[in-house]
């Protein structure tokens, strides 16, 4: 049985989701939400978790395609460089299968987290992943440097 505070957690994001009546899916027991965003092009997929063990909010959305095989190694260069340039969240990619999902977390242990806090993570989310979900793209298909991935 999760905390109180993670349920209380939970229900304020889902509460967010709700006030800008947006469409989701829920699963109580795993304190889990899926809500696909559209940005300026691709749809965003979007897994957030309230972990109730580690005491997080779990924000994650993986890019629609897996990084070619003679791209992987271009790939995981690209997301370094972005990682080297933003402060609040990491693109990760697996270079076994190509997989790369962006992530953003926040610890709630000892701590209350306002609906104001979760709204800008999720926004933030949406951002980076409309940001760079073409960029990483463009690597996949050697049209973009992993240098020059900006």
């Amino acid at each position: 049985m999760a905390s109180k505070l993670s349920e209380t957690i939970y229900k304020n994001l889902c509460e967010i989701f709700d006030d800008r009546n947006y469409k989701y899916s829920k699963k109580d027991d795993k304190l889990l939400i899926e809500i696909i965003m559209v940005g300026e092009d691709d749809p965003m997929h979007f897994y957030i978790n309230v972990d109730d063990v580690r005491s997080l909010v779990i924000f994650r959305s993986f890019l629609p395609f897996e990084f070619k095989e003679d791209k992987r190694i271009a790939g995981a260069i690209a997301v370094c460089n972005i990682n080297y340039k933003v402060c609040d969240g990491t693109f990760n990619t697996d270079v076994r299968n190509g997989s790369t999902y962006f992530k953003l977390t926040t610890s709630f242990k000892d701590s209350i987290i306002s609906k104001e806090v979760l709204e800008q993570m999720f926004e933030l989310s949406c951002h980076m992943v409309d940001k760079y979900n073409d960029r990483l793209a463009a690597v996949n298909d050697g049209t973009l440097d992993p240098k020059d991935i900006g």
